[in-house]
């Protein structure tokens, strides 16, 4: 399971690329602090292919969870 800073993060990162070129209705909930710092560290990681890098901002449980090979596949 993904921890809450982590899944703030990827939630915040998925709401950023799905408004790209439009404009929303609505006003898009703000992301909590910090999370886009580890959403780009999180992307730069995978770009560099940095296992370890990706999993700074982990807990213990996502570490246990996510194996280098399932981060190979991203």
């Amino acid at each position: 399971m993904l921890t809450r800073k982590l899944l703030a993060a990827l939630t915040a990162l998925a709401i950023g690329s799905t408004s790209i070129g439009s404009k929303p209705a609505t006003a898009e909930p703000l992301p909590l602090p910090g999370t886009q710092a580890v959403s780009v560290r999180m992307i730069e990681a995978v770009k560099a292919g940095s296992y370890e890098g990706f999993l700074v901002d982990a807990d213990a449980q996502l570490k246990a969870q996510l194996r280098r090979p399932q981060f190979e596949e991203l």
